[in-house]
């Protein structure tokens, strides 16, 4: 409304020179408004996985990843948390894993407990900046690992539509705290495998939105813990599949019981 009032006839109601301003003005408005919408428009944040360690006693750390791959994470050289031992850990999300749905994160670690005290570790993988292809989607939460002792955990995944880097936006599954490792009847050795698989949520969404898993251990000292946690469309993280990825962390867990036994 004000444009069109800059385009009065010269010496109407103020000098010429007022109105060449005004029109000036109002061009100059228009130019601004256009580039930030344009900025806007090309403003969608590219997707970035991250994972936080936290443990009693000890500063947070996080890893990134890298600025040419940003939907994986991987333990760098010398990476060290805390009083853990034999730490690995690594991550992956959409589109780095290949599958061309955004909807994915899965994180996967080992480490070994001090032999001289319990510890409490949690452990969160968040993926920012994922686009929405579609108003909704299916989420499912899948844990699955070994623990070489009686331990707990306590699992929950979230949503977030502020894109927020371990947003808790919306819960979308929780699990726990919940015991882990008690052997089967007879099985003198503490130790065993554990696993978690949650039904189908449907979760409304915006773009971009953030995806955020959570995972709190308690694990007895000396004890060996592997685990793989997904949390993704249900198509990605069919049984079979989540099965193969684990069969690594069994075979270890068997070689520690027999070492123990």
């Amino acid at each position: 409304m004000r444009f069109c009032k800059a385009l009065r006839v010269p010496g109407a109601d103020g000098p010429p020179g007022g109105t060449r301003r005004r029109v000036g003005a109002g061009v100059l408005s228009l130019a601004a408004a256009s580039l930030a919408g344009m900025a806007v428009a090309h403003a969608t944040p590219t997707p970035q996985l991250q994972i936080q360690l936290s443990e009693s006693g000890y500063a947070s750390k996080v890893l990134l990843g890298s600025v040419d791959d940003p939907g994986s994470v991987d333990m760098p050289a010398g990476f060290a948390f805390g009083d853990l031992r034999k730490l690995l850990i690594g991550g992956v999300g959409s589109p780095a894993d290949g599958s061309g749905d955004p909807s994915y994160v899965d994180l996967t670690a080992r480490f070994q407990a001090p032999k001289s005290n319990d510890v409490t570790v949690t452990l969160a993988m968040t993926q920012t900046g994922i686009p929405s292809a579609s108003s909704f989607a299916f989420f499912k939460s899948l844990l699955g690992g070994t623990i070489g002792g009686v331990g707990t955990v306590s699992y929950s995944t979230y949503v977030d539509y502020g894109n927020a880097a371990f947003g808790t936006g919306i819960l979308v599954d929780s699990l726990g705290p919940q015991s882990i490792g008690t052997p089967p009847p007879g099985d003198p050795v503490p130790g065993a495998q554990f696993g978690y698989a949650s039904a189908d949520k449907h979760i409304d969404l915006v773009d971009p939105y953030s995806m955020t898993e959570f995972l709190t251990f308690t694990v007895p000292k000396n004890a060996l813990l592997s685990f793989d946690a997904t949390f993704a469309d249900p198509i990605l993280v069919a049984e079979p599949w989540s099965l193969t990825l684990l069969a690594g962390a069994f075979a270890g867990l068997g070689l520690l019981r027999r070492r123990n036994a």
